[in-house]
């Protein structure tokens, strides 16, 4: 066979190239290629092998990218590569199990050229930096503060407590600390002096000569991780919690004394709390751009009830068709409609498409129908009533996504910091009082209805135009029963905006007496606190008293938040504003220490089931943080946002929940190579950013579509997207014209790509790690400052490849659509 012939069975060497030490690869190449001669079977092998061979080549893309090649060390190899290639070469070491091999150097080398062959027909030659990966609900709170901290330790490999002097001395080992926690150590140790033990401990010699101790400790540790350099041994060890309690206790206080002592001079670990900062200020950003409408579901009465929903009127269109005449949400009649119970009866994700037909009767009366996609398009009849619908303004197409939830595990705000218990507002890693969690174990379905109507004229129904109207349809199987009740009351919940308050205030009614000085003899002016927070309060006063904004005063509060009221007195306050005899005032002193504060955070803790929030409507505190927690959690659509750093444009960070649904693109692609592989490419940047340069104060979300496919090239393992948009003006048949060329490179799909403009973000549920970071880490807290700064739109990425398939959504099939 010719050298040249090797291409005929690229595909079956793309899917065998990392199977090169599988014992059964010749049977696999067989049931690949059944019609090929024994010689071509030979061949296929040999080339699988020689893909695989170790290389000692070095790769240099300067002449060949566009983008800034850096010298990078990969083993003893110095390579010059781009961000992307580095990519590249990381993901095909990690396949052929960490080796740098042939088919590593040919991969790296061909994807690059194709990369710089794409940007020099289109013209754009902008830097590309791949995107970020964020999860929007995986935030990670440490045990304790660590600190990176190189201090003196001696090492003993038996316990030296008891032990003469002389005899400890001899078998101290030096080593170094080179982070500290107070369960934990990072240890740097003599290769020639190591051994392996279960347990071994450590006598901080440098801090009992720093904080002058009283007698030696010795402190027992396992080793956990050990990572071997070349004059040294690299241990992180883990307290022994079970050993003598007094030696815990010292060990404890002696390092938090230390920590608390250096973490302004020495760097303290925020790796988590940074994530925590971006991860939470990246949701703010996703849900307040919100185009779909959230509604949370719960079993009762064999049937699926609407609990609760984001009120995301301002941002999706569908609000209008989702109103009776009234003006009330149509929740109840939409998903007690039998096929609603029915996807929602089943336990796995549901996605598919309906229409909506909004009407009047002769009566005047708002009817809605909801009709199945794949039988409208099936249906003559319905057909032609939708294409009068359409005509008429009177119909949607709304996409339906529907999955389990266990909300009871998303009540909180989670904090990434280790001594936080956050403030009362946010329950920051408390656990949900009992009528919050009553109501979290009830909701355990998460819809989002979505408007897709710009999807129609790729659809089957404009393919088919002028359908006639058939004059005995009856769409009354169809149609919304607005008698429906639901014994479950529904919360429509707000989506929350720029919030500058530290703390939730909480309505109450609470005598209080103010003094100008503490413990005076004058007569105290009268009032009762109307709200309060454990920052403040707000006091109406019974007469006229002569306040200041700025002046400090001394306040007797009989705290009457539990059934055990509390007096507390001569609590200092300032006045921060006075309206009339409406006064409010926060605390003076130590906010730590302030004994107002202390009694306050503990009586709302322990009345959280009972108390309010100020402008609240929600039937228990926190309710409306648990459904937007739920939201981001388990939103299926792929999220992500550009950002502009300098003169570059490009997708800074991609977003996923726990049930993202991922883009089926390449078929053995992980979602992110896949979403890497996209988001970087030369085309889909040129007309996302075309969008992006679109949106104003006028135009604030826009979207269009791509058609997209992984295209294979000639070298193994080698994939390119080809990427063809439609434009508004194309019409159907113009749509699958391109959409049926396409399958001749592979699986077309359809992207649905919406763009929307950047909303104000507030740090209520970060604040205090905000502070923390500007406390020790300046530099990190710039770093999530710059971040949010640099982010443009907020956009979203959706498979809408059912639209394209004549007659039938690739989803779910129902019984009534069968």
């Amino acid at each position: 066979m010719a050298a040249a012939d090797i291409d005929d069975f690229t595909d079956t060497i793309a899917r065998l190239r990392y199977a090169h030490d599988d014992p059964v690869l010749n049977k696999k190449i067989a049931a690949l290629e059944p019609s090929a001669r024994k010689s071509d079977l030979f061949l296929i092998k040999m080339e699988i092998k020689r893909l695989a061979q170790p290389v000692q080549r070095l790769i240099d893309l300067r002449p060949v990218s566009n983008s800034p090649c850096q010298a990078i060390t990969k083993g003893q190899l110095t390579h010059y590569l781009d961000s992307l290639a580095e990519q590249d070469f990381d993901a095909e070491v990690s396949r052929y199990g960490g080796e740098y091999t042939v088919g590593v150097h040919e991969y790296v080398m061909e994807r690059a050229r194709m990369r710089a062959k794409e940007e020099k027909a289109s013209g754009l030659t902008t830097l590309v930096t791949p995107p970020q990966f964020m999860s929007l609900t995986d935030i990670q709170q440490r045990r304790d503060e660590r600190l990176y901290f190189a201090s003196k330790v001696d090492i003993f490999w038996q316990d030296p407590k008891g032990m003469s002097s002389q005899k400890v001395n001899a078998m101290a080992i030096s080593a170094i600390t080179t982070d500290i926690s107070p369960h934990g150590l990072a240890l740097k140790i003599p290769a020639s002096l190591y051994q392996e033990h279960k347990q071994l401990y450590v006598r901080f010699a440098g801090l009992e000569q720093e904080y002058q101790l009283d007698e030696p400790l010795f402190v027992a540790y396992t080793p956990v991780k050990v990572d071997s350099k070349a004059d040294h041994i690299n241990v992180n060890v883990l307290l022994v919690e079970e050993q003598d309690p007094q030696r815990l206790k010292a060990c404890n206080a002696l390092i938090k004394k230390c920590i608390y002592n250096q973490k302004r001079r020495n760097r303290v670990a925020v790796d988590n709390t940074v994530a925590a900062v971006r991860s939470k200020l990246a949701e703010q950003l996703v849900i307040n751009t919100l185009d779909t409408v959230p509604v949370l579901l719960a079993r009762r009465e064999q049937r699926w009830l609407p609990v609760a929903g984001l009120d995301t009127a301002e941002k999706s269109p569908l609000w209008e068709f989702l109103l009776d005449s009234r003006g009330q949400p149509i929740f109840i009649p939409l998903f007690s409609h039998l096929v609603m119970q029915r996807l929602l009866d089943m336990p796995t994700p549901v996605d598919t498409l309906f229409f909506l037909l909004r009407f009047r009767d002769k009566q005047q009366r708002i009817n809605v129908a909801l009709i199945p996609y794949a039988v409208a398009v099936k249906d003559a009849g319905l057909k032609g009533l939708l294409q009068r619908g359409i005509e008429q303004r009177g119909v949607r197409l709304i996409r339906v996504q529907a999955q389990p939830v266990d909300a009871a595990s998303h009540g909180h705000v989670p904090s990434s910091l280790p001594d936080s218990a956050g403030e009362v507002f946010a329950n920051t890693n408390r656990p949900m009082g009992k009528t919050l969690s009553a109501w979290a174990k009830r909701m355990q379905r998460l819809v989002e209805l979505q408007d897709v109507s710009d999807g129609i004229p790729y659809t089957a129904l404009a393919t088919d135009k002028d359908t006639p109207v058939s004059a005995g349809i009856d769409i009354r199987a169809y149609l919304l029963d607005t008698a429906v009740t639901s014994p479950i009351p529904f919360t429509l919940c707000p989506v929350e905006r720029i919030e500058a308050r530290s703390e939730d205030r909480f309505e109450c009614d609470m005598p209080v007496k103010i003094y100008r000085r503490r413990h005076a003899d004058e007569e105290p002016v009268k009032g009762r606190a109307v709200n309060v927070s454990t920052r403040g309060l707000k006091i109406h006063l019974k007469e006229d008293m002569p306040l200041k904004e700025g002046m400090e005063v001394f306040l007797d509060i009989s705290l009457r938040l539990t059934d055990k009221p509390k007096f507390i007195d001569s609590q200092r306050y300032r006045v921060v504003h006075v309206d009339g005899n409406d006064v409010q005032m926060a605390i003076v002193g130590n906010v730590a220490l302030h004994e107002a504060r202390q009694a306050i955070r503990a009586a709302l803790q322990q009345a959280e089931d009972s108390v309010r929030a100020v402008g609240s409507r929600d039937p228990v505190y926190g309710f409306t943080r648990l459904v937007r927690n739920c939201v981001a959690a388990y939103g299926a659509q792929q999220a992500f946002m550009t950002a502009k750093v300098g003169n570059e444009n490009f997708v800074r960070v991609v977003m996923d929940s726990e049930r993202t649904q991922p883009l089926p693109l390449f078929g053995e692609w992980e979602q992110v190579q896949t979403m890497t592989e996209l988001m970087t490419h030369i085309h889909f940047r040129k007309h996302l950013f075309s969008n992006v340069f679109k949106l104003n104060k006028e135009t604030s979300r826009l979207s269009f579509y791509l058609l997209v496919v992984a295209r294979k090239g000639r070298t193994p393992g080698d994939v390119s997207l080809l990427i063809k948009p439609l434009d508004e003006e194309m019409d159907a048949p113009s749509a699958r014209y391109v959409y049926a060329n396409m399958r001749s490179f592979g699986v077309p799909r359809l992207l649905r790509i919406t763009v929307a403009n950047k909303e104000r973000v507030f740090d209520k549920y970060a604040r205090d790690e905000l502070r923390y970071l500007l406390r020790y880490a300046k530099v990190k807290y710039q770093e999530c400052v710059d971040f949010t700064n640099s982010i443009t739109a907020v956009c979203r990425c959706e498979d809408m490849t059912g639209l394209l398939d004549i007659g039938r959504n690739p989803s779910v099939t129902t019984e009534d659509e069968r």
